[in-house]
This record gives structure tokens, C-alpha cells and sequence, in this order.
């Protein structure tokens, strides 16, 4: 068992390993080399991360996304919705770097795009609405009104990946 401070820092530590990863893939995925590979599998064997897309076939082979890292790239360079999702959302929830979160959204097949994720479980669906208000963010701090309606076709409800 450990203390509060040790659990902080590694929370810490994970967070900076993961962003760190996320960076290096955008450079990488923006423009590939063996160099920047190379600098890539070093960032990814320090990231805990696995993508959810990933966790059931991945699980035994250790913690890391080193495990399914050639198969990551092969996903996102064939723009894969599921993976590039996944990416994206977990972005937004475990780092603030919009320009980060911005590079990789446009090099996915959701550029110009919120993601937003739903998912059902113990018989109660969940609506993570982080995408949504990031996006709001800028627009809500330069308007005086007090509340908004968002409407969203219905067509595109039926659009789920």
C-alpha cells in the first residue's frame, strides 16, 4: 500500500508519459520517419495507455502500448473510426492540450469534429460531454446570454461508430 503522495506522483507521472506519447505520435502520424519511430516506441514503452479497441487482444502482453504499438499505426494511418475515437477521447480526458488535441483531430478522419462519448452500462446509458463543452469553451466566454440549446439532427444520431 502507499501513500496519497506517492499515488499523486504517479498519476503525475502517467499523465506526462502519456501526453508525451500523444506528441510524438502527432509528429510521427504529421510526418513519418525512422527517426521519429524510433523516438516514438521510446515514448510508448514509458505510456500505460492501451486503447479500449486494444485492451481484450493486448491485456497479457503487459501494461504498455508497446504491445500494440505497430498495430496502433497501422489503424490510424487506415483511419480506423473506432481507434481514431478512442485516441481522441482519451485525449481529452487526460490532457488540456488543446494544440495537441487539435493536430491530432485534424490528421483523423474526424477533423473539424467533437467527439463525444456514450456508452451503456448496468442498465444506464452515460453521455461524457467533455467534447462538447471544450468545444463551447472559447464561444460561451465571449457571449453575454446565460444558456444555449444545442440541436443535433437526428440522422446524425444514427451515425455511431
Amino acid at each position: 500500500m502507499s501513500d496519497a503522495f506517492s499515488e499523486m506522483a504517479r498519476t503525475r507521472d502517467r499523465t506526462e508519459n502519456y501526453e508525451a506519447f500523444m506528441k510524438d505520435l502527432a509528429q510521427y502520424l504529421s510526418n513519418p520517419s525512422d527517426k521519429l519511430l524510433t523516438q516514438l516506441r521510446g515514448t510508448a514503452s514509458y505510456c500505460e495507455f492501451i486503447p479500449e479497441a486494444f485492451i481484450q487482444q493486448h491485456s497479457g502482453r503487459g501494461a504498455t502500448i508497446s504491445a500494440c504499438l505497430d498495430e496502433l499505426l497501422s489503424k490510424l494511418g487506415s483511419k480506423d473510426n473506432r481507434v481514431w475515437a478512442d485516441i481522441l477521447h482519451t485525449l481529452q480526458e487526460e490532457s488540456s492540450n488543446e494544440k495537441l488535441y487539435k493536430t491530432l483531430n485534424n490528421l483523423s478522419p474526424f477533423a473539424g469534429k467533437v467527439i463525444v462519448k456514450a456508452y451503456r452500462g448496468n442498465g444506464f446509458i452515460s453521455v461524457n460531454t467533455t467534447g462538447i463543452q471544450k468545444a463551447l469553451d472559447d464561444r460561451l466566454a465571449m457571449d453575454d446570454h446565460e444558456e444555449y440549446f444545442i440541436a443535433i439532427p437526428e440522422e446524425d444520431l444514427k451515425k455511431l461508430i
